[in-house]
């Protein structure tokens, strides 16, 4: 393996556990963007339209990797398990549940479908992607914390298991996630559900981040430019148009989205933050969770007036969207998740770099 010498030991330095990561930050904005685009893409009348913009699902799959790599990145040795799920659920659930709220509401006064009463309730308590008939519960799109919920629970396992990995092991477990990720879970998935909502499904891109992320603390490099990395995800991303339904969202896709987050590691670890060093796009970052739970909800609001639009009115209604989700997103951050987390997070600093 790259990086690896032959005795088995790591190669280069061991970062410290302090280090921040702003450029992962930064990059969970264009991934929830990602997301955005696929649902306002849905909008439109035109199933070609719908079927472009549906790519941009693959921002589901980056907050998952990612979110096992940040975790495995802050993790503290005298972390608990305990302490580890008031974390969890001090930066997760009161902005899920205010979201949750808000659609149930909506759904009430006629204007969106949050489902029924039972799938309300499994929505709130985030195990709807269990359950393919309340999938899309309550605010659709908390389905995907649903699937981190699993992760949650069985991260202190993991974290401990992979620790103990010598680093050959490490990489192949990488190497078995890739394997049924882009090999076999997409040839055996009966049907996109089984491929793309159930939760240990979309548990071996979590299981993968937090392999890469003890590989690189022991001083790893990454030997793809970022540049590279990054046109190799978009060049994935328009291909798996073409590819079979459940290939789509994940198996085309995993590998590049990889890349990329281990490419802007290296390089900010090298001292190069270029872009994504920028103040703003660090702030945009920090907003992302709540642009990720608060944009379908408007893109439902607005469908629920509009109807399906033809491509030039949905190109002159998109920025509107856009707009006003990354608005409500600075709301909902700053009057809710921050000071929600702030309460219920307890003794101790932030984490060095946010994580879905």
């Amino acid at each position: 393996m790259i990086g690896v010498p032959s005795d088995g030991r790591p190669s280069g330095r061991m970062l410290p556990r302090s280090a921040r990561l702003d450029s992962l930050t930064s990059l969970r904005f264009p991934a929830a963007l990602a997301v955005l685009v696929a649902h306002v893409g849905g909008m439109s009348e035109s199933s070609t339209v719908r079927s472009v913009a549906h790519q941009g699902a693959v921002g589901v799959s980056f907050f998952f990797i990612l979110s096992g790599f940040l975790l495995a990145w802050a993790r503290s040795a005298d972390a608990g398990a305990s302490r580890f799920y008031r974390r969890r659920f001090a930066r997760i659930y009161p902005l899920h549940a205010a979201t949750w709220a808000i659609a149930v509401a909506l759904a009430l006064l006629g204007l969106t479908d949050a489902g029924s009463r039972r799938a309300q309730g499994t929505s709130l308590l985030l195990v709807q992607a269990w359950f393919p008939s309340y999938l899309f519960a309550g605010n659709k799109v908390s389905w995907s914390l649903s699937c981190e919920l699993l992760f949650y629970l069985l991260f202190p396992l993991i974290v401990m298991t992979v620790a103990t990995m010598r680093p050959s092991q490490q990489w192949a477990v990488v190497a078995l996630c890739a394997i049924l990720a882009v090999f076999v879970i997409p040839w055996v998935a009966p049907s996109d559900y089984w491929a793309y909502n159930f939760p240990p499904a979309r548990l071996i891109e979590f299981i993968a981040g937090v392999c890469l992320a003890h590989r690189v603390r022991d001083g790893w490099r990454c030997p793809v430019p970022l540049s590279v990395a990054s046109m190799t995800l978009v060049l994935a991303a328009a291909l798996s148009i073409i590819a079979p339904s459940t290939s789509k969202p994940v198996a085309v896709t995993a590998i590049p989205i990889a890349l990329v987050i281990l490419a802007a590691v290296d390089r900010e670890q090298s001292g190069t933050m270029g872009l994504l060093g920028h103040p703003r796009l660090v702030t945009l970052g920090v907003w992302s969770f709540a642009l990720y739970l608060v944009h379908n909800i408007i893109v439902e609001l607005v469908l629920h007036v509009t109807g399906y639009l033809t491509f030039p009115a949905l190109a002159a209604v998109a920025p509107c969207v856009l707009l006003a989700s990354v608005g409500a997103s600075y709301l909902a951050h700053r009057w809710i998740e921050a000071p929600a987390e702030r309460r219920l997070r307890g003794p101790g600093r932030r984490p060095v770099s946010l994580d879905r």
